[in-house]
């Protein structure tokens, strides 16, 4: 087993730990005998000893990370009698990520430059190659990365130009003499990869300690090799182990070649000639010697192995470690890169696993970071101001720039982490080394994704924490794919109990354990997990009682277990996601991921999936002003003012929430991007126009001119449907979605949309602003609601129950005069003859029927009592659910189980006798104190009169759902 990001070996030692205990658990079983108690840790503690010493294998690119591992896994199971281990040919330092590995070209390659567009064909470590030639022989794309870099163009031009054109030169197909030496020199790998396989192999054996373990036959042997013996050999420069390696280092080396080296690098002669030089040219032999070489060596012993490997690379002519560098001085410059990077190569340096067919089991957290470049963290080595200051201007930047890199030595070192970090990136990104992750931005999880997946025996298993964004990303459906084919088990788990205190509460990740490729997915999936113990509790759990939710009844993050947790991910499955989510005809092994906290919620998204989508429709949107460029461009400013036209406001995204387009306004003093106060639906006019933060800087005719156009004229010329942007699935509502009047613009972080007909611009508003289109962007899991994603929403036309939707949609609406268009074109005398849900909420002193309207927009036309809001929105609930199809227990379901704000909202608040909503601080003094005076019930003007009650959303969506059934009826 491996852990390929290994740190400390926290992950590796936990697996020592449990297969010791399965291994006894096991044994016992199948020998029908018991150990005893008391000789149990004794003997738990031999297991792990020998799974640790003979098993184990990691790689981390900091040596003392790998040191401190070692240490780690002994004392982790260090048992009385043993001598002290040894794990250098187990554990290494080395860049996981980054090297050569056993893949091939075949000689039609090098023509046309097909090759370096070409992904090699991977050979596993023991089957012959034929003619093929490794691909860490010929040059790569992505050698002379810094070339592509800015840094390159303005520090160092001329040798950026020279670089330039040897890697156009290097690009070039090669002469046939060159193909006929790389031929040549692919035997030489074979033969001394034969070597270094069967010598690890040797070392492997005599390294082993003879531990009796209970249940198994005793051995006892003599090693015939020290440690000192094979240390020797594996770091010997002119050993063939050695010499292997570092003709896979150059070819890591010159993905990162430097711009501060006076050396040359190497052209195809010179290429060539240095590996030649350090591997050798083949060996003429018999047809019948070249067919049995193999065999001759897997027999060798080491003393055997001694004399072959001198007097084969002796007859290859192969040069001196020293010599060849002496000569191909480009060789100095690699090692060098070599040294600092660490590349690894998997199999080579573990070569017996390959040779089995790799790793049974791997296991491990990796990096969840990207390779980008870090300007200041990397001049901040020079100089310290650049951590310490916070978002400098451009300006300062510049000289500030120039200032550090006149110190001595600097530009170079800064050119050289410049250089170091391009090769990398360009390397992780590459589409032929990771075909899996082509087109897709380098992040380090991913990758050691595909490097496991590659790294797997057959029946080998992956188990990894990390991120999930491949699941949601648009572009990674080939990743996602290939992830669907291997997935075995996927617990997603969001850090709010801080299981990882490095991280942010709300950052989600993953436990995802991966096998073999399978034709058809088949896994298993737990959603919105907050400690692993619920998963394991779940899979034992009977299926009985409510399935749980985020939270619990007293509003903790909810770790209870039940079975329905446990959602299966099949082919049938992924075609309804990708149906629901994705494009039409979008592959069902593309799909993006859903996350339903429960089947409950998983079967509701497939009802959800057969509904009409508003895609289906032509629409026009926009993300209207880019509020960084066209503030620069002077189109708007940015100061606190109420603009005397809704034509002068622009609108953000704290303006708007569900159903309710004047919601909050900014305060005067813009202290930040939550100094914002609440409007008072109840006492605006008719008039009112919201104080903004950014207000019109130029002529209207010049500034309406600059803004985005549907058909010819000013998208904020017509009635729209507008919503928040960015989508949080942890807070009250993912969508919050309004319609906005003619007049007023908005800036990109709200996004606006006119469908066919200003109906259907009324019913999306409607369908948008409901429980079950909210809960299908909560499982999405989406933060970003543009267009790609809204489109996929359902839009139900022609509908029982469309009057009734539209109604409670203007109502909650249409709050000012400007709306009266809107209100007068879609007027029904339908809607005079509806009534409220009897049962819900409450009803006050005065209280009109939902159906108490006119044809013609007046101030009372719109809901503006909180506790008629109420009503109408979850009237609209039930609405859409009927329409969708969804029953009321799984509407309620999917409130339980996704809400867990809303839900506390819920609980939380009190009306008064008249219909208002009391403020938060005033609800919870009267909860608790179970009255107050009269004097402390006017809060900001407003007195608040009792008897005061609380709600129950679970029984009013229940009504709710049976009335509008009935309507259907």
């Amino acid at each position: 087993m491996c852990e390929p990001a290994l740190g400390s070996g926290a992950f590796a030692i936990e697996a020592v730990r449990q297969l010791a205990a399965e291994y006894l658990k096991r044994k016992q079983e199948d020998l029908g005998e018991r150990i005893d108690a008391d000789k149990m840790p004794f003997e738990l503690q031999k297991v792990k000893a020998h799974i640790a010493l003979h098993q184990v294998y990691g790689v981390d690119l900091n040596a003392t990370a790998v040191e401190l591992a070692e240490i780690s896994l002994w004392l982790d199971t260090m048992v009385a009698g043993l001598q002290a281990p040894w794990f250098g040919l187990h554990l290494r330092r080395g860049n996981s990520l980054i090297g050569a590995r056993r893949a091939i070209y075949s000689p039609s390659h090098f023509t046309k430059k097909a090759w370096l567009t070409t992904v090699p064909k991977d050979v596993p470590l023991g089957e012959e190659i034929g003619t093929g030639i490794h691909h860490f022989l010929v040059p790569s794309q992505g050698w002379g990365a810094v070339i592509d870099t800015p840094e390159a163009r303005t520090y160092a031009l001329e040798k950026r130009d020279d670089l330039r054109l040897w890697r156009n030169g290097i690009r070039g197909n090669p002469t046939k003499t060159i193909i006929k030496r790389l031929s040549a020199l692919a035997q030489r790998v074979e033969a001394l990869w034969d070597f270094t396989a069967r010598r690890l192999e040797i070392a492997e054996l005599e390294i082993r300690r003879d531990i009796d373990i209970w249940g198994s036959e005793k051995s006892t042997r003599t090693p015939a090799v020290t440690r000192e013996q094979i240390e020797n050999v594996l770091t010997d420069p002119n050993g063939a182990y050695r010499r292997l390696r570092r003709v896979m280092d150059a070819w890591a080396a010159l993905w990162s070649w430097p711009l501060t080296t006076e050396i040359e690098a190497p052209d195809w002669d010179q290429w060539v000639g240095g590996l030649e030089a350090i591997l050798g040219t083949p060996i003429k032999v018999s047809s019948e010697e070249k067919k049995g070489q193999f065999n001759v060596f897997a027999d060798m012993s080491w003393i055997e192995l001694d004399a072959a490997e001198s007097n084969e690379l002796l007859f290859s002519g192969a040069k001196n470690c020293d010599d060849a560098t002496s000569r191909f001085s480009w060789l100095s410059v690699a090692d060098s890169i070599s040294s600092s990077q660490g590349f690894f190569h998997w199999e080579l340096d573990f070569a017996p696993v390959f040779l089995r067919g790799g790793f049974d089991l791997q296991v491990g957290n990796p990096p969840w970071v990207r390779p980008d470049w870090d300007e200041a963290g990397v001049l901040a080595e020079f100089d310290p101001w650049w951590q310490l200051t916070n978002k400098p201007a451009e300006s300062i930047k510049r000289a500030k720039r120039e200032e550090t890199l006149a110190q001595e030595n600097a530009r170079d070192a800064f050119l050289d982490e410049r250089t170091g970090q391009a090769g990398t990136k360009e390397h992780l990104g590459s589409g032929i080394d990771r075909p899996i992750l082509a087109g897709l931005q380098p992040d380090l999880y991913r990758c050691f994704m595909s490097n496991t997946w590659r790294s797997s025996s057959m029946s080998g298993i992956v188990a990894l924490i990390h991120p999930e964004s491949h699941f949601t990303e648009l572009r990674a459906k080939g990743l996602r794919r290939e992830t669907y084919r291997r997935l075995r088990r996927h617990w997603q788990f969001r850090n709010e109990h801080r299981l990882f205190t490095e991280i942010n509460n709300t950052r989600e990740y993953g436990v995802h354990v991966y096998g073999c490729a399978k034709q058809e997915p088949n896994f298993l999936q737990a959603s919105s997990l907050f400690h692993p113990d619920t998963v394991v509790r779940s899979l034992r759990h009977d299926g009985t009682g409510i399935a749980p939710g985020l939270k619990d009844s007293f509003g903790h993050w909810d770790s209870s277990a039940h079975l329905d947790r446990i959602v299966r991910v099949d082919a049938n499955r992924l075609e309804s996601w990708a149906a629901l989510i994705d494009e039409p005809n979008t592959p069902k092994m593309e799909a993006r991921m859903l996350y339903p906290i429960n089947r409950a919620s998983a079967d509701t998204l497939n009802r959800i999936a057969i509904a009409p989508r508003m895609g289906d429709l032509q629409s026009e949107w926009t993300r209207g002003w880019e509020e960084d460029r066209d503030r620069k461009l002077g189109y708007f400013t940015s100061s606190s003012a109420v603009p005397t036209s809704w034509n002068d406001t622009i609108l953000q995204g704290p303006h708007l929430t569900v159903a309710t387009p004047l919601a909050k306004q900014p305060n005067p003093t813009m202290r930040s991007q939550k100094d914002y106060e609440s409007i008072d639906l109840d006492t605006i006019s008719a008039d009112f126009i919201p104080r903004t933060n950014y207000q019109v800087a130029r002529p209207y005719a010049e500034y309406i001119a600059a803004y985005p156009k549907w058909q010819s004229q000013p998208s904020s010329k017509l009635f729209r449907l507008a919503w928040r942007r960015m989508a949080d699935s942890a807070t009250v509502r993912t969508v919050h979605p309004a319609i906005i009047p003619p007049g007023p613009c908005h800036i990109h972080l709200v996004l606006s949309a006119s469908l066919e007909t200003i109906r259907d611009t009324a019913l999306a508003a409607g369908l948008w602003s409901s429980i079950p289109v909210d809960f299908f962007a909560k499982v999405a899991g989406v933060s970003d609601l543009t267009q790609n994603v809204i489109r996929r929403f359902p839009h139900i036309q022609n509908h029982p129950l469309e009057a009734q939707l539209l109604l409670r949609t203007l109502r909650l609406n249409c709050l000012v005069r400007p709306y009266s268009p809107l209100w007068e074109e879609l007027f029904t005398n339908s809607w005079q003859r509806d009534t409220w849900v009897a049962g819900v909420g409450f009803d006050y002193s005065g209280r009109a029927q939902i159906s108490a309207v006119e044809p013609i927009w007046e101030w009372a036309t719109p809901l503006r009592r909180a506790v008629d809001r109420r009503q109408a929105l979850i009237e609209i609930d039930a609405i859409v659910a009927v329409m969708l199809g969804i029953t009321a227990e799984e509407l309620l379901t999917i409130y339980r189980t996704q809400f867990p704000v809303l839900q506390k909202y819920e609980r939380e608040a009190l009306y008064d006798a008249t219909g208002r909503q009391l403020p938060g601080k005033l609800a919870s003094e009267y909860r608790k104190k179970g009255s107050l005076k009269p004097s402390d019930l006017t809060v900001d003007g407003v007195t608040y009169q009792e008897p005061f009650v609380g709600v129950d959303r679970e029984h009013d969506m229940t009504l709710a759902h049976k009335h509008f059934s009935d309507l259907l009826l």
